[in-house]
């Protein structure tokens, strides 16, 4: 069996990664202290994680930022506790797995012999987890596309609602193209401006998801912004159609696509073959589903349709992922905040997220390869009832004028529907205020920290026994 696991998490709309890792590291190093507060982890409830530690990372990892661990469990153990600063680049953490297994059948026997009926094995694993932007997952279907057939699909986007609102001044800065034309430098620059402008705008003004390519929002590994601009290789965009049936050489069409199609090698092919590890790989999407359904119809189309994408393209064996990783690549799909509805809504939270990713998740070949859950890496609210008994939670949410904590605030969100959202749905939660919602921000409780060595969580033991399955 592999000794080394290449864990690689990514997240769409503003899912918690960085709180996630933070939390499943944690719990690795003091698993071994607090079996119970794992319930469902197997290794962990049996006492086979003996010890586990981070440590320097090796080979190719060496390059990549390290993952703040300390830094993070510093700012949520703080007196005035805070949420870790999320980062858009590529971070890395190793850790060193100690574990006992019991001696095989002709070890058994040798023990036997000798009298050490107690004697076990120990055996030390690797495991890398490598955080990464959700736009860049979002690249993956890129894979699958040419140029022609990815601007098609872009641009009638960008004509239609809600990107419509926002995309004016690039459509019409591409449109004005010919892309039989002669290549032109200061149009293709214009062009890429104007396009470059559209997406931040649809990602921050539209809190759109579905946005591509991904390393245009998230360039940091490439020199910001600016790199993407400044550089000849990045100086592209979606054309409309051609009228010519052929593209000829040095047009708009011929230029273009060659540069799309090196960005597609380079840096999404590319990176995604740098995820494979020596030896297992395994993924974990999170989704902030709660967020998506507040965010408003469209909203709610365009981050479910994000999420259809990523998990068409990670779908065990037969997806995308098979041909860097050699195979079927396990993959957990999280819905976060779990710890935002009582105990029958997180099991809506559930049903919900099984729903969206219907056929494109589950098992595949007599083995199961992806696991949908609602899960809260790190709980910060406690279950309740009001004076009613309607079930709600409560917790600690700083007050943004006065930036104290009051640790007694209620919240009560409904329950998402098992199947998908209909008109009357969102008309009732138009008319109650849930549509374009200010989610407060619940913090762990410093008090219930201060008591405890674990940070208390929903589903992470499950998540930690379904991805480190015969690695601890």
């Amino acid at each position: 069996m592999a000794r080394d696991l290449r864990l690689c998490v990514t997240g769409l709309s503003r899912a918690g990664k960085t709180a996630f890792i933070t939390a499943l590291v944690h719990a690795l190093c003091i698993a071994p202290r607090v079996p119970q507060a794992f319930p469902a982890w197997g290794a962990a409830r049996t006492g086979r994680l003996v010890h586990a530690r981070p440590v320097p990372p090796q080979g190719a990892v060496q390059a990549i930022e390290a993952f703040p661990y300390e830094a993070n469990l510093a700012a949520l153990r703080a007196e005035s506790p805070h949420w870790p600063e999320a980062t858009n680049s590529v971070r890395a953490i190793t850790l060193e797995l100690t574990l006992e297994r019991p001696p095989g059948l002709a070890l058994g026997a040798l023990d036997r012999v000798l009298r050490r009926a107690d004697a076990k094995l120990r055996e030390t694993r690797r495991v890398t987890i490598l955080d990464y932007p959700g736009e860049w997952a979002l690249d993956l279907p890129m894979l699958d596309q040419d140029f022609a057939a990815w601007s098609q699909a872009t641009l009638a986007a960008m004509g239609r609602p809600p990107r419509a609102a926002l995309a004016g001044p690039a459509l019409a800065a591409i449109t004005a193209i010919d892309p039989a034309q002669p290549y032109s430098d200061e149009a293709a620059r214009a062009g890429h401006l104007a396009f470059m402008e559209f997406l931040e705008a649809a990602r921050t003004q539209g809190r759109l998801a579905l946005l591509q390519p991904g390393l245009f929002l998230r360039p940091e590994k490439v020199g910001g912004r600016a790199a993407i601009l400044a550089q000849e290789e990045f100086r592209f965009f979606p054309l409309p159609a051609s009228t010519a049936r052929r593209s000829p050489a040095g047009s708009f069409a011929a230029v273009l696509a060659r540069r799309y199609d090196a960005y597609r090698r380079d840096h999404v092919r590319g990176f995604f073959d740098s995820l494979r590890g020596p030896g297992t790989t395994r993924q974990v999407v999170l989704f902030d589903l709660l967020g998506a359904l507040s965010s408003g119809e469209e909203g709610y189309a365009d981050a479910t349709a994000a999420l259809a994408q990523v998990a068409r393209a990670m779908r065990p064996r037969m997806g995308l992922l098979a041909r860097f990783f050699g195979g079927a690549v396990r993959v957990l799909y999280a819905a976060t905040k779990a710890d935002y509805l009582p105990p029958q809504g997180r099991q809506r939270l559930r049903a919900h997220l099984d729903m969206l990713l219907g056929g494109l998740a589950g098992s595949e070949g007599g083995r199961e390869q992806s696991r949908s859950l609602a899960l809260s890496a790190i709980a910060a609210t406690r279950d309740g009832t009001d004076a009613e008994g309607r079930p709600l939670v409560a917790g600690c949410v700083r007050d943004r004028a006065t930036g104290t904590l009051d640790c007694g605030v209620t919240f009560r969100f409904p329950a998402p529907p098992a199947g998908p959202p209909t008109a009357r749905d969102w008309a009732a939660w138009q008319a109650a205020g849930l549509v374009g919602f200010d989610w407060p921000e619940f913090l762990p409780d410093p008090e219930s920290l201060r008591a405890r060595h674990d940070l208390p969580h929903l589903g992470l033991d499950e998540a930690l026994d379904f991805l480190l399955d015969g690695h601890a």
